[in-house]
């Protein structure tokens, strides 16, 4: 079973058993989402009843199957570091040099920068009735729709988090554009590169087969660079995974019957404990459900030649 099945399975499991993760773990068990013996999602243990929870956000993950979003798929090549943990970048790359034997080595100068890798969530909220979610269609609906919008989220609080070390306008010469690109990153041929682009240049690419004979409207390789796709990218974006450090922590589900929710898709969100401004529903009363599916990211760019971005509209 695909992996966003198994994830549509286990939401409707979730809003089955009212949020319960006892219930939810029993019914996704009796469905054989779980299995005592192997769980049905790869890593995920099902011998408690917190291997619902883990199997949720496994096949969040394995639900991307069209395609990862731009962070999971750099952030597994990237360096990885904990929350609001002290660390250290490099402001002055270390130098070395052939010397011949017996000769002193030259003293290399190097030093660091103190950084904090701050975390962000990425949240998604979808209300809708019990009774659409009590079925398996509905269920999956909704796990679909939670995928998309966090992810997209993520992506562009990712991409919003670098710090490109050079930065300007596209051309109406693509090939020239990612040559630009990589004489700011490629400098010394180590860099493990991956190419962001915005889903129209990636359908202007994919409709020249003739530069890019690789290349899809969803992505694929350009110069033999591997390319990503995102309507986050402002155009063409160039990244060395191993000059960035990145953190995440999994994807949650909570599921609620008795919330109330202020039907606003623009609130204030500023922290200030105000009355609310649009029309409050009472998800009991309503027979309905709210669910929220969120995940905890965090990126920053550790070497300022590890991005480089071309903005606007090709001329």
């Amino acid at each position: 079973m695909k992996g966003k099945n198994i994830l549509g399975g286990l939401v409707h499991c979730f809003a089955s058993a009212q949020g319960s993760l006892e219930g939810a773990y029993d019914a996704a068990r009796r469905r054989g989402l779980l299995d005592i013996r192997a769980a049905a999602v790869a890593g995920t243990s099902a011998v408690d009843v917190g291997g619902i929870g883990r199997a949720i956000e496994s096949a969040f993950f394995a639900s991307l199957d069209r395609g990862p979003g731009i962070f999971d798929a750099i952030a597994a090549r990237s360096r990885r570091a904990a929350f609001n943990c002290r660390t250290f970048i490099p402001t002055a790359p270390a130098v070395a040099e052939i010397t011949a034997e017996g000769t002193a080595v030259r003293l290399s100068r190097f030093s660091l920068t103190p950084a904090t890798l701050t975390p962000t969530k990425a949240v998604g909220l979808i209300v809708a009735t019990e009774e659409s979610l009590a079925t398996p269609e509905g269920s999956a609906a909704a796990a679909e729709e939670l995928r998309q919008a966090v992810t997209l989220a993520t992506d562009i609080g990712f991409l919003d988090a670098l710090t490109p070390g050079f930065s300007d306008s596209l051309t109406s010469d693509t090939l020239a554009d990612i040559r630009t690109l990589c004489d700011a990153v490629s400098l010394t041929g180590l860099a493990d590169l991956v190419m962001v682009a915005s889903p129209e240049i990636a359908n202007a690419m994919a409709t020249n087969p003739v530069d890019f004979p690789d290349m899809r409207p969803t992505g694929g390789t350009a110069a033999g660079i591997d390319v990503l796709v995102s309507s986050a990218c402002p155009g063409l974006m160039l990244i060395d995974c191993g000059a960035i450090l990145t953190g995440s922590q999994g994807f949650e589900l909570r599921y609620s019957t008795s919330a109330s929710i202020e039907m606003d898709d623009s609130p204030a969100m500023d922290g200030t404990p105000t009355g609310p401004s649009g029309a409050m529903v009472s998800c009991f009363q309503a027979d309905a459900a709210a669910i929220i599916g969120h995940r905890t990211f965090a990126a920053l760019t550790a070497r300022a030649s590890g991005v480089a971005v071309l903005a606007g509209s090709s001329s």
